[in-house]
């Protein structure tokens, strides 16, 4: 299991040394139940870096102020607590 680094902010992360970084909004996933959380990922590896909230809005927000600019709707095969995916 990964050990999380959370974090209070997304734009001071450092993707530098991802090749493909993505963002995964979540609606209270098992690990996080009580909220919405925020995954960084690279290309389809999830990494230990994570945001939490209690609003929606406040994700998007992150994750827009990151860099991450194209939106993608969560696919009928994911798994049903992914909100959206961000590149």
């Amino acid at each position: 299991m990964i050990k999380n680094k959370f974090v209070g902010t997304l734009k001071d992360v450092d993707f530098s040394e991802l090749i493909f970084p993505v963002a995964v909004i979540y609606n209270k996933p098992k690990d996080f139940p009580t909220c919405f959380a925020v995954r960084i990922f690279d290309g389809n590896k999830p990494t230990n870096v994570v945001f939490l909230s209690t609003k929606l809005e406040e994700c998007r927000k992150e994750v827009n102020k990151a860099g991450f600019a194209l939106w993608c709707g969560r696919d009928k095969r994911d798994d049903k607590c992914i909100v959206e995916t961000w590149m």
